[in-house]
């Protein structure tokens, strides 16, 4: 079975459920032609032998783009296809692991351009302290004379 027959299996598996089955939030259908379209470009990128895995993969790729979204997905895998040392197909575990040092990275990120924000205003504070002192001491001189 190929790899592409596995996925539709295994997302047929796990569109037949039950009656008493809780009722889930799916992807849409855009989400899953994206999914599906990623996963491809994954499988040509890594062409290791994951068929016995490519199944199980989809459904837990499908809860990551449930959880984060499909942007997000492709971008943790993006940033995953020019890693240094990722020579394997990446286990959904570790774009989600991806996602999370990518999200770190953008917080950090908006907590140093916050700092930055701060000392440019308290630069700005300062200079106009120093115009205004400068200011009263000339019209103290100027008094004086």
């Amino acid at each position: 079975m190929g790899k592409l027959e596995r996925i539709n299996q295994a997302e047929l598996e796990d569109v037949l459920t039950t009656a008493d089955a809780p009722l889930q939030k799916r992807c849409s259908e855009t989400e899953l032609r994206g999914l599906g379209a990623l996963m491809e470009s994954m499988a040509r990128r890594w062409p290791q032998e994951i068929e016995d895995s490519v199944g199980a993969y989809y459904v837990d790729m499908k809860q990551l783009v449930l959880r984060e979204g499909l942007e997000t997905v492709s971008l943790a895998v993006s940033d995953l296809r020019v890693e240094p040392g990722q020579k394997f197909f990446p286990r959904p575990d570790e774009i989600a692991h991806q996602i999370e040092k990518l999200r770190a990275k953008r917080e950090a990120q908006a907590d140093v351009n916050r700092a930055n924000r701060y000392l440019d205003w308290l630069h700005e504070e300062q200079r106009i302290c120093l115009l205004e002192r400068a200011e009263e001491r000339r019209a103290e001189r100027d008094n004086e004379r």
